[in-house]
């Protein structure tokens, strides 16, 4: 069982919109998930959610759009398990990962508190290759969002729940050096 992806163009004849595959479609992994375009647009990142026996990975594919153009995978990234949301950063050299931890194929435990993680990836804007600069276990249980700030200085993270609370949270990281500072620690 592979997981693939494509590109789709859309287009108008006339008042009819059509849709058709635009070049290649690509075999990534077996339960691919969700993606995004890097800013500059020559890449699409996307998540491979992994299983029991293997993590989840983070994919880059170049992106060729032109007539015939191949589509390619240009790196990735060993992630944790059941990688969920992702952003990338405004100058595209960044990418921050939420690893919910459990499998998505199997019951997930009772007890999740330990399990989700935060990871930081190097992003190479002209080759998509990526790089796992720092991996930091998180305390939200089941992290849903992750956002840079305009000047790319601040990562907000939203989880569901915080360990031992039955709130959710919006936490706060600084970018620095390469390396994520959670605000708690400023």
């Amino acid at each position: 069982e592979t997981g693939m992806v494509a590109f789709y163009k859309l287009s108008l004849l006339g008042t009819r919109p059509v849709v058709q595959l635009n070049n290649n479609p690509l075999k990534i992994g077996k339960l691919p998930s969700a993606g995004q375009f890097s800013p500059d647009g020559k890449h699409y990142l996307i998540t491979d959610l992994g299983d029991r026996e293997k993590p989840g990975r983070l994919l880059a594919i170049r992106c060729d759009f032109r007539q015939g153009g191949k589509h390619g995978l240009t790196g990735y990234a060993s992630v944790g398990t059941n990688p969920g949301a992702f952003a990338i950063s405004p100058d595209g050299k960044s990418v921050v990962i939420l690893n919910k931890g459990i499998s998505p194929s199997i019951d997930p435990p009772s007890d999740l508190s330990n399990t989700t993680s935060l990871q930081l990836i190097e992003r190479d804007p002209v080759s998509g290759k990526l790089n796992v600069l720092q991996s930091l276990p998180y305390e939200g249980i089941a992290p849903q969002v992750v956002q840079f700030s305009e000047d790319q200085n601040m990562i907000a993270v939203l989880s569901l729940k915080v360990r031992d609370q039955e709130a959710g949270a919006i936490d706060f990281f600084r970018l620095n050096d390469s390396q994520l500072i959670p605000s708690s620690d400023l």
